[in-house]
């Protein structure tokens, strides 16, 4: 996810300051031993290049490089690879000359692990072909054209009807023309940005899910985010099954239709975890069992909001172990209780979880 984040980042800078000619991206293993080998992603272009009294100061945040075009974004994008990059233990170089074109090389050592086989690859359709129809309408502000196709083509393949346009003010103009049951928001956009969207529409009474789309991947990100009164934040690049799951996770309509799909099975549940020590398992389980115990005083007591801190606490533990259908199904039930009262369904489907927790809290255990 980090270098699909450092590209995508990378890429688009090469995209917006290329009108022609050719932008190439190649791979190349640089050196390889027994348990571990350097790998090279460079990104070149033909574009307008970067003179040489830039170079020191391309990786500061909020920095832009003069003369380049206007609402080119908010100068983040190469602090957040370099910082990405520094994470991981790589490191990020340029070479650039104006007029002819830029270069940026990232290179990470990784790790060689033996692995099983892939399974077969499924298409897009089969993949989705059980996945219910979001049959619900989409307020997108986006200002890129190519994300903007994207979104539109995503969300209109999950069942959405998106209307998209091109930066927050207009969202905010046609905002009581029709009825809207999400909003979704780039970040960075020009005349009114992510963050100002959010607070406008907050401050004039809207409770619709508001889910920001950002490039930085920073924990800082979604505290600000959260701040300015949106649902939720996901990183780009986003595919098919992230936008599916935030929009399940967040917007009531969607919550519903997904819920009432039958539970999946204790070994569902523990698929694609990573491996954990023994003192892990018991440290996990240990967990579960005091979350369980929470969360039922919580509905004996019906306060949504002790059942709401205590389902984002547990979603995000475990999202730390990759146990994604639990969390997700948690992002699921905590978007429930913010959007609407503790119904007698919605408590029902939260008893559901917490068996299903037991159950896997006992399977760690033994």
């Amino acid at each position: 996810m980090r270098l699909r984040q450092i590209l995508h980042n990378l890429l688009g800078n090469a995209i917006k300051f290329t009108e022609s000619g050719l932008i190439r991206l190649r791979l190349t293993v640089q050196d390889r031993s027994t348990g571990s080998v350097l790998l090279q992603w460079q990104v070149t272009d033909t574009g307008i290049g970067i003179p040489e009294s830039a170079m020191d100061k391309l990786f500061n945040p909020f920095y832009q490089v003069a003369g380049v075009p206007s609402g080119s974004g908010a100068g983040l994008g190469l602090s957040i690879c370099k910082r990405l990059s520094d994470l991981m233990g790589g490191n990020i170089r340029v070479v650039s000359e104006p007029g002819l074109g830029s270069s940026f090389s990232l290179f990470i050592t990784l790790a060689v692990v033996d692995t099983a086989p892939p399974p077969p690859l499924m298409t897009l359709a089969a993949a989705d072909a059980d996945a219910p129809c979001l049959n619900m309408r989409v307020l997108v502000a986006e200002d890129n054209l190519v994300s903007q196709a994207v979104l539109r083509e995503q969300l209109e393949a999950l069942g959405a009807q998106p209307t998209v346009v091109p930066d927050g003010k207009r969202a905010l103009d046609i905002w009581h023309t029709q009825t809207f049951d999400v909003v979704i928001t780039d970040i960075n956009m020009p005349r009114l940005n992510g963050y100002e969207l959010a607070k406008a529409l907050r401050e004039r009474g809207v409770n619709v899910p508001i889910i920001g789309i950002t490039a930085n991947a920073m924990r800082e990100e979604e505290q600000r985010c959260l701040a300015v009164g949106m649902s939720a934040w996901v990183v780009k690049p986003l595919s098919m099954d992230m936008l599916r799951q935030a929009l399940v996770a967040h917007c009531r309509k969607a919550n519903g239709l997904l819920i009432t799909t039958p539970p999946p099975t204790l070994k569902d549940d523990q698929e694609g975890w990573i491996e954990l020590s023994q003192a892990m398992r018991q440290l996990m389980s240990k967990t579960l069992v005091t979350d369980i115990a929470h969360i039922e005083q919580g509905l004996s007591d019906m306060d949504a909001i002790v059942l709401r801190q205590r389902l984002h606490s547990l979603s995000g533990a475990l999202a730390s172990v990759n146990a994604q259908t639990l969390h997700i199904f948690c992002q699921q039930l905590e978007g429930a209780i913010y959007d609407g009262p503790l119904t007698t369904a919605l408590v029902q489907q939260i008893r559901a979880l917490c068996v299903r927790l037991a159950a896997v809290a006992k399977c760690l255990s033994d």
